[in-house]
């Protein structure tokens, strides 16, 4: 971005309280050392592909320091969805405290990235979206009880086998109603529904999100249908591609909305 474009964004520090922003590597300094003093929505795309960040000086900086003392300094977020590259192995959000925080989305491409304990440290969240290749232990029941809004794959199910198992004695008002299932193939749903099984009757909302288009999109809709009896929104999302690596892939679905 120009120069005059951060100044100009400077200018609305004091009253922007939601910024989506996408940055490459040469302007992650500039904007991870400002402030947004009231800022309580952002979704923060930080990859790229050099590797060493430099001030506008030339001096090498941590990454992982920058984004930590940028989210030290805004306690007011209500809603972070943040992508991460390569380029912050090793980043712990152990020690972060976001007290207002509602919505976690992180993907991170990044190795040895630590999000379980800040997870757990708060409580209070209500959407929870986390794939990272880190190692994450399974929550244990009586943890994420506020989470009422869940990402799910075949990758991740596991961690949330328990919470999702009592989640049925929740209290009304803190039942799971949304579910996002992310599948590469049928198979993989197969796997996360035997998993989200116990949400049955209570799940309202469901996004499906395949990454091929092997699977038949009747067989998918009732077997929805059986194990989620009560839905009452439903999004599909299926890919324009065939499967590459197979020589019998399906031919292309007629959708009619």
């Amino acid at each position: 971005l120009p120069d005059k474009t951060w100044s100009s964004l400077s200018r609305m520090s004091n009253s922007l309280q939601g910024l989506y922003i996408e940055l490459v590597g040469s302007h992650w300094v500039e904007f991870l050392t400002s402030t947004f003093t009231h800022l309580r929505y952002l979704r923060l795309f930080l990859d790229s592909d050099d590797f060493e960040v430099t001030s506008p000086s030339g001096e090498r900086r941590d990454p992982n320091r920058l984004l930590l003392d940028f989210l030290h300094a805004h306690p007011k977020l209500e809603v972070l969805h943040i992508y991460i590259g390569k380029q912050f192995p090793g980043l712990s959000f152990n020690n972060l405290r976001l007290p207002r925080l509602r919505s976690l989305l992180l993907i991170s491409k990044a190795e040895d990235v630590s999000i379980e304990k800040f997870i757990k440290n708060h409580p209070q969240i209500i959407a929870l979206d986390v794939f990272t290749d880190s190692a994450i232990a399974p929550f244990a029941r009586t943890e994420l009880p506020s989470v009422r809004s869940l990402q799910v794959s075949a990758l991740t199910a596991n961690w949330f086998r328990d919470v999702i198992a009592a989640a049925p004695q929740r209290k009304p008002e803190h039942q799971i109603h949304h579910l996002q299932i992310t599948a590469a193939r049928h198979v993989n749903l197969d796997d996360v529904l035997e998993v989200v099984a116990p949400l049955g009757p209570m799940l309202r909302c469901l996004e499906l999100i395949f990454w091929t288009r092997e699977s038949q999109i009747e067989v998918v809709l009732e077997t929805l249908q059986r194990v989620f009896p009560n839905l009452v929104e439903l999004s599909l999302f299926i890919p324009s591609w065939s499967v590459s690596d197979e020589p019998e892939a399906p031919p292309p679905l007629d959708l009619v909305c």
